[in-house]
């Protein structure tokens, strides 16, 4: 990576194009063992909490504004660690990097994983192939939001209209007329009308 608002594309790595088969490193066998060691149960999470004061400490993490606690997941420090080095045995922190810089990790097609540009503010770039990714993405963006938001306008005036219209004849009848009871409309519950009127008409 460049930086944090700018990734250029940089030569793919040559490990990218060989998908890593997980269940062939030794981490797997590893995390295979810990399995058949690892007595599940109704009360199992009661007892790694007995076993453990601190656990909720120890297993509790904060991450970006993400509270993350995992104490009460099936989890020991063993099924951690071989997890961990499960991920770095399958280059899973080199693959991350990859897609954020635009890597064609899609060995099938050939092409990067812009997952990540989705969701890229619009003053960063991710040069990918020779075009700015998050550039694009933007314009599509906008393009939806002004599709979206048309609608939603029109219908926020036919309701004024028909809410005036709707008022106006309703304060245009005679008091005798505007209900059956002795109680007359007043502005607002003219106005009422107007907006049952307007959902109506939506």
């Amino acid at each position: 990576m460049a930086d944090d608002t700018s990734v250029a594309l940089s030569p793919r790595l040559g490990v990218m194009q060989t998908p890593i088969d997980a269940t062939s490193t030794p981490a797997w066998g590893t995390l295979s063992g810990l399995k058949s060691r690892f007595v599940d149960g109704p009360h199992k999470l009661r007892r790694l909490f007995d076993a453990d004061p601190h656990r909720a400490e120890r297993y509790t993490l904060d991450v970006a504004d993400l509270h993350v606690d995992l104490s009460k997941n099936l989890l020991t420090d063993e099924i951690r660690d071989a997890l961990l080095e499960l991920a770095a045995q399958t280059r899973v922190t080199e693959r991350r990097d990859a897609m954020y810089a635009g890597e064609h990790i899609n060995v099938t097609e050939d092409r990067a994983v812009l997952h990540t540009a989705l969701r890229r503010p619009r003053t960063d770039e991710l040069h990918v192939d020779g075009q700015d990714a998050v550039a694009e993405v933007h314009e599509v963006l906008d393009k939806i939001y002004a599709f979206a938001m048309g609608p939603r306008v029109g219908l926020r005036a036919v309701a004024a209209m028909a809410t005036a219209v709707a008022r106006a004849r309703c304060l245009s009848r005679p008091a005798a007329t505007r209900l059956a009871t002795t109680a007359s409309l007043n502005a607002t519950e003219c106005s009422a009308l107007g907006m049952m009127v307007a959902a109506r008409i939506a």
